[in-house]
């Protein structure tokens, strides 16, 4: 099959829906089919490129407010998405953004006969954290909802990754088509391995347990909940490190606070990591415990890749947290946004080995139900069905 994916920003791996459609890409290619990138052109890109061995073509691009210019917003003309597509002879057609160019090219595939396929990722707390306090949103969330059908009418069928956004979407559009396709996790490498590298390039302490945490620094990902937990910890448990990996508006933020509380020992920017690099495979291996406080995740592929490395993982109970399903016997849960809580849940897993290391097996046995190549399959009969 030809096959088009339709993603801004899909070379930054901004977020879990970004790496997700890089792999799916890169796997479907390896299986044998065509497949081109359609995204957005960051400066010091072309118009036309290869990237991770695929065609890439680069649309016309603004930088999106509050992403520290690392997400592009593309604005295609329907000429030029329509050229790509009886150029590449395209059967598929893959969106991903609710953005402009998810809306035309949708739009050009109709008019030539080919099937789309739209991938939802975002839920409504990914935007309405962003909207200031002061301003009131009535029914914000059948608003994106409602907004997200709109950007994806003309699709035979929408992908969610999780069962619990399947049920979300299909109450706000009983009609719709909606099949659930986990993101999965590449075990070839994402595993146990070892990690002295990573201490020593980050300069990271030996000793004491370690608290991670993978994810971008916005404000539905709460790490802020984790950084006051800290103190907390602190008391308990003197020989504790915090890692956070990753980058985001906030990070100067947090910064401050970590060093308001005194931290400044205790806790680790060590910035953005590559997905399924060397770097990012260690630092998982490195650490006790995963702990990742959203209140907001659809499927959280951070979790995915510490199951795989076989972490105990802490996560909020957030009723908006998707990912809860995923952490049963192999972790813990705490209130949302409740830092005392997430203390005391930290305490239990640090003083207890035995339910630290075993919480760490289930984990990794977890991990197998969910491996990426099954995921592969049966997007790929999603498509064959699409065209039979």
């Amino acid at each position: 099959m030809n096959i088009a994916f339709v993603c801004d920003s899909v070379m930054y791996g901004l977020s879990g829906a970004y790496i997700s459609t890089l792999r799916f890409a890169e796997l479907l290619k390896k299986r044998g089919h065509n497949v081109i990138l359609i995204t957005s052109r960051h400066p010091g890109t072309k118009k036309e490129e290869y990237y991770h061995g695929m065609k890439t073509y680069r649309i016309f691009s603004l930088p999106f407010p509050k992403t520290n210019k690392q997400f592009y917003m593309s604005f295609p003309k329907k000429s030029e998405l329509k050229k790509i597509l009886v150029k590449e002879k395209i059967d598929i057609l893959h969106v991903v953004d609710p953005g402009p160019s998810t809306k035309i090219s949708i739009k050009v595939a109709q008019s030539l006969g080919i099937k789309a396929v739209a991938h939802c990722h975002g839920k409504v707390e990914n935007w309405s954290l962003w909207i200031p306090k002061f301003i009131e949103v009535k029914n914000i969330e059948r608003l994106f909802y409602k907004f997200i059908f709109w950007m994806y009418r003309g699709c035979d069928i929408i992908i969610s990754p999780s069962k619990k956004n399947q049920e979300i979407l299909q109450k706000y559009n009983s009609s719709a088509r909606v099949e659930v396709i986990s993101n999965g996790i590449n075990k070839e490498i994402y595993r146990k391995r070892k990690f002295s590298d990573f201490l020593l390039k980050f300069k990271l302490p030996k000793k004491p347990k370690k608290l991670l945490f993978v994810g971008r620094l916005q404000h539905e990902k709460d790490v802020t909940t984790l950084i006051k937990a800290m103190p907390y910890v602190l008391e308990g448990y003197k020989n504790v490190h915090l890692i956070l990996v990753g980058e985001g508006p906030l990070e100067k933020e947090m910064k401050h606070l970590s060093e308001e509380l005194g931290l400044s020992k205790n806790v680790s920017f060590i910035g953005k990591l590559l997905p399924e690099s060397k770097d990012l495979v260690e630092a998982y291996n490195s650490a006790d415990i995963l702990i990742l406080p959203s209140i907001a995740e659809i499927e959280s592929l951070v979790i995915f890749e510490a199951m795989a490395c076989g972490k105990p993982i802490i996560i909020s109970d957030s009723s908006s947290n998707g990912s809860a399903i995923f952490v049963t016997d192999n972790g813990l849960r705490f209130k949302t946004k409740n830092y005392k809580d997430l203390a005391e849940k930290i305490g239990i897993l640090l003083k207890n080995d035995k339910l630290r290391e075993k919480m760490a097996d289930n984990s990794f046995q977890k991990s197998k139900e969910y491996r990426i190549d099954k995921s592969v399959k049966k997007l790929e009969e999603l498509y064959k069905s699409l065209l039979r």
